[in-house]
């Protein structure tokens, strides 16, 4: 959105992240968005990739409760993500945390 003209984000990927998004945010406002893409691609494509694979929010949530910040309660209609994408969830987790 920034390279469009856009002046920040709305990121659910940035509850888990924050400081990294912020610094990925900083560096396209400042003009270097090949620099903040190539980086968000290298390094957390995956993990974007693994939030979103059975729905907003039980992948976040996941997220945010293998680093100890929320429990990984989920209300009906939603559910917890499963065992599988729960693993690779930690597979990729442990490359930062």
């Amino acid at each position: 959105m920034i390279e469009r003209g856009g002046i920040g984000v709305i990121s659910v990927f940035g509850n888990a992240f924050p400081k990294e998004m912020s610094l990925l945010v900083h560096s396209a406002l400042e003009g270097d968005v090949a620099n903040a893409r190539n980086k968000m691609e290298q390094d957390f494509s995956r993990l974007f990739h693994l939030i979103f694979v059975e729905g907003n929010p039980a992948g976040i949530k996941c997220i945010l409760h293998l680093k100890g910040m929320v429990k990984n309660k989920l209300r009906l209609p939603l559910v917890p993500v499963s065992e599988n994408t729960l693993q690779e969830i930690k597979k990729e987790l442990s490359r930062f945390c």
